[in-house]
């Protein structure tokens, strides 16, 4: 729940299996990139590239169904958009204002409610087919994803901001966890948001699966 980015997300949920394709896929890809053209002001392309390719793969690791290729397509989406708003940020942004931006607790605790929301719904591909997804694209269209992903990030924001002031509270919450607090807004959000999305399939699949 702290992570304040889909790559910042990975950094921290799979470390290892990050690790590895980033020695072994992520940076021998960007480099090869760099050797081939060698113009160092086209490297921001060559990572953004690199990540898409990465993450794509890193969901294929997880399946090899149509759905994960759906989920896989998500998330080397989000490393690319990801990697690409960092950059646009460097270009359009003096450093005192990046640094202003993200020390705004506000601007974080809405980046990390975005991130989970988006993880929340990139999962489906875990436990439906292609039909399920297929079903609920035809149902909602792209702007129904959008719509709950924001609604779950909306529900997600306070939920964050109450995980990072547990953190911080000794006495009065020592009989509760952040992490608990964290994992149990993560669950809920996934719950609300398969509720606004998955009646396309069955009612009773919320019911069924939490």
């Amino acid at each position: 729940w702290k992570a304040r980015n889909y790559l910042d997300f990975w950094k921290r949920w799979h470390i290892s299996m990050g690790e590895w394709f980033n020695s072994y896929l992520f940076t021998p890809m960007t480099k090869a990139m760099y050797l081939r053209w060698k113009n160092p002001k086209h490297m921001p392309a060559y990572a953004t590239i690199s990540y898409l390719a990465t993450f794509f793969l890193i969901g294929m690791w997880h399946g090899s169904t149509w759905a994960f290729v759906v989920t896989s397509i998500f998330w080397g989406a989000a490393a690319a958009v990801t990697q690409l708003y960092g950059e646009l940020q460097k270009k359009f942004l003096s450093k005192n204002s990046r640094s202003t931006l993200t020390g705004n607790v506000t601007y974080l605790f809405a980046c990390s409610s975005l991130t989970l929301s988006f993880v929340a719904i990139s999962i489906s591909g875990f436990w439906l087919d292609i039909s399920d997804l297929n079903l609920i694209y035809q149902a909602h269209g792209a702007f129904g994803y959008i719509v709950a992903w924001l609604i779950g990030s909306i529900v997600l924001l306070p939920c964050i901001a109450l995980t990072n002031r547990a953190t911080k509270m000794t006495s009065n919450w020592s009989w509760i966890s952040s992490n608990r607090i964290g994992i149990a807004s993560i669950v809920t959000v996934m719950i609300i948001v398969y509720s606004f999305l998955y009646p396309a399939i069955d009612y009773t699949f919320v019911y069924q699966k939490f």
